[in-house]
């Protein structure tokens, strides 16, 4: 059984000057040192927005055995259940699932020779973070005693995420509010934020194989998409070089003034704030090939997002992201994998 040391080990491992996902790796090689069979761990973040999944982080043996994976939570019900009971969930043979019960979860899982699982509902209060998943390739791997402490060291990556998620939860609430004071948002903040940050993620999916982003990328993209607006405050809503110089140096004081420089790829709204527009206010300042993709793909998100706010179709809107890819003032991988992303949730949409 882990020793009393062990657990001040643990604790002090969860409050080190690291980003949030060098803690939670950091937190299961220690715990790997105590229970050698343990072959993977990983978190889903769940957003409440839309009730969906997605995986956000990985360590072990085999870390793309789920890359990319997004599910809706009435789709998993094992899932949904372990959320509601707010319980752990231990499962020592996963093949004792029926072959047609299967999720794409415990299917690609069993595909890479995982057998035993642990499931724990990570939660801030009543608010749901996500789930967080321990495997082996043992057969029988979690007994009770393993159980039990699992669940404890599951409180401690809990902290580390809750802690994030409140900050990054504060932050785009600023921004929100900042985007009202300014009387730049007619319609709701939060309503805008979310579709902005939800037209991000949908390119970058798409684009994520490809490209070879991890998940917290993806995921942080979306949450950091929105920022751009710090460029539109500066300058009363024009889009403008001297409005972006502003808008960085508004979040540059931010992140100073609510130390938020360990916050997990902040060097992705550094980015997307001091390359908004470049290309279509000054097509000479840089090139598409110079700018950052994460400023590429929100400039897609930020203009889709604004044409279907207006009122317009999503033919019409795809039809004018195509003008300005001609024109070279956007990427053209950006908005193809907009465009698809848009054609997939069609057709998902559709009656079966």
């Amino acid at each position: 059984m882990p020793t009393e040391q062990h657990y001040r080990d643990l604790y002090s491992q969860a409050d080190t000057a690291m980003s949030m996902i060098e803690r939670i790796q950091r937190l299961y090689w220690v715990l790997r040192q105590q229970y050698s069979g343990l072959d993977r761990f990983s978190i889903a973040l769940y957003h409440e927005h839309n009730d969906s999944l997605s995986t956000f982080t990985c360590v072990g043996d085999n870390q793309t055995a789920l890359n990319g994976y997004v599910a809706q939570m009435c789709d998993v019900p094992s899932l949904k259940q372990l959320v509601e009971q707010d319980s752990i969930r231990v499962v020592n043979d996963m093949r004792q699932f029926r072959a047609d019960e299967l999720s794409e979860h415990t299917a690609k899982l069993l595909g890479q020779g995982y057998r035993a699982s642990f499931s724990m509902a990570l939660r801030d209060n009543d608010r749901l973070l996500g789930i967080l998943f321990l495997n082996s390739h043992q057969i029988d791997y979690f007994d009770d005693s393993m159980a039990v402490y699992c669940s404890l060291w599951g409180h401690l990556v809990e902290q580390v995420v809750a802690r994030e998620q409140t900050t990054l939860r504060r932050l785009r609430s600023l921004l929100g509010w900042t985007m009202e004071a300014a009387g730049l948002c007619t319609d709701g903040s939060a309503g805008r934020i979310n579709r902005v940050s939800l037209l991000a993620q949908g390119i970058a999916r798409q684009l994520q194989a490809a490209k070879g982003l991890s998940d917290s990328w993806v995921e942080y993209l979306g949450l950091f998409a929105p920022f751009y607006d710090l460029a539109r405050v500066q300058a009363g809503g024009r889009c403008e070089a001297g409005s972006r110089l502003e808008g960085s140096a508004l979040l540059e004081r931010a992140i100073s003034l609510f130390e938020l420089e360990r916050l997990e790829h902040i060097d992705i709204a550094r980015n997307i704030v001091a390359y908004h527009t470049a290309q279509l206010a000054d097509p000479a300042e840089v090139t598409l090939a110079e700018l950052p993709l994460e400023a590429r793909i929100s400039e897609v998100a930020a203009l889709a997002d604004q044409g279907l706010s207006a009122g317009k179709t999503a033919e019409s809107v795809a039809a004018y992201l195509n003008e300005l890819v001609r024109a070279e003032c956007l990427d053209a991988e950006c908005v193809e994998a907009l465009l698809t992303s848009w054609q997939q949730e069609s057709v998902a949409a559709e009656p079966a």
